[in-house]
């Protein structure tokens, strides 16, 4: 399950990241290339490793905001069941969350994709790796995959508008392989 995969990776993530690395490419501009598009000014970067059997698709970082440059990844999980229902892994998920400690600020059914696909929205805040973190998730079900793209925030810091609205761009290709 993407969760516990991501609580993983935030743990990797959530300590204070350093600069961008010299091979740190632009903002793409098409976005086809990637099922979300990052914000302006955020820059893609190399993912960290894929717990497990996710896939991690795409990881952009954003400016630091003090000591915490906050991201935006899109992991991806092959479902054990492809008839599962985004009822049934929303409340997976949820489950998952509460069990690993997070505290879930809100959720709730959400039009993803320019509007042409079901997704669900989450507000999570967490502790992680000593740090306090908000995520901010979108996730949608597609061709036997699970797909979720997270905004991770330092607590306390206001949301980048931009960054939220861009988890609303998470479009993955139809049946991806």
């Amino acid at each position: 399950m993407i969760a516990i995969a991501l609580l993983a990776l935030i743990a990797q993530v959530a300590s204070p990241l350093p600069s961008p690395s010299p091979q740190a490419s632009p903002t793409p501009t098409a976005v086809a290339l990637y099922p979300v598009a990052p914000p302006p000014g955020w820059e893609q970067e190399s993912a960290p490793n894929a717990p497990g059997r996710f896939t991690i698709l795409a990881f952009f970082a954003g400016p630091a905001v003090g000591d915490f440059r906050p991201n935006i990844n899109v992991l991806r999980d092959a479902l054990a069941d492809s008839s599962e229902t985004l009822d049934q892994r929303v409340g997976e998920t949820l489950d998952a969350y509460h069990m690993n400690g997070a505290k879930v600020l809100k959720h709730h059914r959400e039009r993803v994709c320019n509007g042409t696909r079901d997704g669900w929205y989450f507000e999570v805040a967490a502790h992680y790796s000593g740090r306090d973190v908000v995520l901010e998730q979108t996730l949608v079900l597609d061709g036997g995959f699970e797909y979720v793209a997270t905004y991770t925030r330092a607590n306390g810091t206001g949301a980048d508008t931009p960054a939220t609205k861009a988890l609303d761009t998470l479009c993955p290709p139809v049946a991806s392989p």
